[in-house]
């Protein structure tokens, strides 16, 4: 992952599941570099996120966090993902908009579609 032309973001997985309907759910960690435009350089911080991942002519049909059945409104004709985030260090996932961002089309790109779902 990266944040500009000169940095790079290396970040870890910690568990990669996968899902009945072939999707996986990767939890991830690394330390997020950032330029805070302070005048003090450049930061990091310690991220945990996790990547909801859907592979091509492969629909998502659960929310598997809250066990929710969803209709898949994407483009199965690309592979699809979204991320959600932990706000206490990686044990719990903030899944819910990263799954309603699949229910809801909010894609973007044309060979791999990457869905915004809002941070929590």
């Amino acid at each position: 992952m990266t944040t500009g032309p000169q940095k790079q973001q290396v970040f870890y997985f910690d568990k990669v599941m996968l899902h009945p309907d072939k999707s996986l759910v990767i939890n991830m960690h690394g330390n997020y570099h950032y330029n805070a435009y302070d005048g003090k350089g450049e930061r990091y911080r310690l991220v945990h996120l996790s990547v909801l991942f859907a592979p091509r002519d492969q629909k998502i049909t659960q929310n598997w966090q809250t066990g929710k059945s969803l209709e898949d409104g994407t483009n199965t004709a690309v592979n699809r993902f979204s991320i959600a985030l932990s706000n206490d260090g990686g044990k719990v996932f903030q899944m819910s908009p990263a799954y309603t961002a699949f229910e809801t089309n909010q894609t973007k790109g044309d060979t791999l579609a990457v869905i915004y779902s809002e941070a929590n």
